[in-house]
């Protein structure tokens, strides 16, 4: 009934408890309550498949809960409020600059009618894939590629990096506009620098 998926980029596991098991879960109703199994995942144990899932609590309002697929449509404002996480989680995520990443990560994996798409990590990811253009472009135009600059790096040390291997003060200069155009649309998606390295 369940389906096997991974962790979406992004989901801060870290604030809500994951169960593991033998057997696949399944959802259950207690009383008013569904108790439905998400993020399910395989692993192995010794030579035996074990599964992990976490877990959404949501009122029961007639639901079909015995077609998991149907469920999660029905469902998804009460799994993606729940996987928001509290106030304070949500706090505490805004403050290590994590939480943009979550709320999208939840919204996309939880969408409301088949085939839902969400226009905020289609963004994000464009976004990302531009970024990574731009330092194509750049090393390119100094003899290098991508694997010579460290894991991270932030915009000063690409630029000294630049400058170091040879590029002209005007293209550093028109490469600091394209850089700057990104930071602000990082800052206009409620994203930060970091997570272009993630």
């Amino acid at each position: 009934m369940s389906v096997l998926v991974n962790l979406p980029a992004g989901f801060q596991t870290r604030y809500f408890t994951e169960s593991e098991g033998d057997v696949m879960p399944q959802v259950e109703r207690r009383e008013n309550m569904l108790v439905i199994p998400v993020f399910i995942r395989t692993f192995e144990r010794e030579g035996a498949t074990f599964f992990k899932w976490f877990t959404a609590e949501i009122k029961f309002r007639g639901q079909a809960f015995t077609d998991y697929a149907k469920l999660l449509l029905q469902a998804a404002p009460d799994i993606r409020a729940c996987f928001y996480g509290t106030p304070e989680q949500q706090g505490e995520m805004r403050d290590d600059a994590t939480w943009e990443a979550h709320r999208q990560a939840v919204r996309s994996a939880f969408p409301k009618t088949p085939g839902e798409l969400n226009p905020s990590a289609a963004r994000w990811e464009a976004l990302k894939a531009k970024f990574w253009q731009l330092v194509d472009d750049a090393t390119a135009e100094v003899g290098k590629t991508r694997a010579d600059l460290p894991d991270y790096f932030s915009d000063a040390d690409m630029f000294a990096f630049a400058v170091e291997n040879g590029m002209s003060e005007e293209d550093v200069a028109l490469y600091a506009q394209q850089f700057t155009a990104i930071s602000l649309d990082l800052l206009h998606n409620s994203r930060n620098w970091k997570e272009l390295f993630e």
